[in-house]
């Protein structure tokens, strides 16, 4: 009589258990999946473990991060300064970050405060003491009190550098200077951020550099092209990228299935299916290891390690 229900409650106890492990796996699981973003020093060493749903570049020493679900902003260490508050969010530039509140982007300064309320359908970088930000339907540019000083009016807009920003003006991409007038007349498919004097514009079809006069400086010839950094840019040629010098010479040959800008002596790359970094020689100096991987700044890269 005692012995059927023992073995009944035997029975219960043993499926709660194995229902237990199954949903903490998958809890585990998913938690590896989620959270792999770390960050590695110049040796290739992992100096912040993996813990982050997302991370970005550190900047003047200060990195967005993703913590289950929302943005915050650690230091070198890895020490939350920033609590995890935000929907989005993007890095400092200078004493000011854009940050997402639900719908709508603000700026918050470094001690996490909102100086600029949230307000924009979206939000760009402040950059020559000016951010493009979307209102309604139409890009403009507002100070760093937020007073509009740009009327919204481009299609797309994006940062400035040295006094020019890209803008879209119905179908095609021209520059502006910073009081709103337009300097190079849109005529471009595609175009970036001017950067060591060049920009990457894109001409019936191909990509190729322009200097600040709208002068064609290297003709179109890429299959895309990413901006200049160091004297060296990221260009794909057919289906490979490689690095190419101010006059358009390839100094490392186009073999990565992707790649970022060299930041100092090193670049990500991504090799088949992960990511390293290589020299200015194109030698591999930390082994395709990462599920992704971001520049260095100073000496840490922020980088996605893949769980087992």
């Amino acid at each position: 009589m005692i012995e059927k229900p023992l073995r009944n409650m035997s029975h219960v106890a043993i499926i709660a258990a194995l229902f237990a492990v199954i949903v903490l796996t998958g809890c585990a699981e998913k938690r590896a999946k989620a959270n792999d973003w770390g960050y590695i020093d110049d040796s290739g060493k992992v100096v912040i473990a993996p813990q982050y749903g997302e991370a970005l570049d550190f900047t003047d020493g200060v990195a967005a991060v993703k913590v289950q679900g929302k943005w915050g902003y650690i230091d070198p260490k890895g020490k939350l300064i920033i609590p995890a508050q935000f929907h989005d969010a993007r890095n400092f530039s200078g004493a000011l970050a854009a940050v997402r509140m639900k719908d709508y982007w603000g700026y918050i300064d470094r001690t996490g405060k909102a100086t600029i309320s949230p307000q924009f359908a979206a939000a760009a970088d402040f950059a020559d003491g000016l951010a493009a930000v979307k209102v309604q339907d139409h890009w403009g540019y507002i100070d760093q009190t937020g007073k509009l000083v740009i009327a919204p009016q481009f299609s797309e807009a994006k940062s400035f550098a040295g006094g020019l920003a890209a803008v879209k003006i119905q179908n095609d991409w021209g520059y502006i200077d910073s009081s709103g007038r337009v300097v190079l007349a849109p005529q471009f498919s595609e175009a970036s951020s001017f950067s060591d004097g060049l920009a990457a514009v894109r001409i019936q079809g191909n990509w190729g550099y322009i200097d600040r006069t709208g002068k064609v400086a290297i003709a179109p010839q890429f299959a895309q092209a990413k901006d200049f950094a160091g004297n060296s840019a990221a260009v794909k040629v057919n289906d490979r990228w490689g690095y190419i010098d101010p006059r358009g010479t390839l100094f490392i040959a186009a073999q990565f299935n992707d790649a970022q800008d060299f930041s100092g002596e090193t670049a990500a790359v991504k090799v088949e299916k992960n990511w390293g970094y290589v020299d200015k020689t194109g030698k591999l100096k930390i082994n395709a290891q990462f599920a992704d991987g971001r520049r260095f700044a100073g000496n840490l890269a922020a980088v996605r390690i893949p769980r087992g």
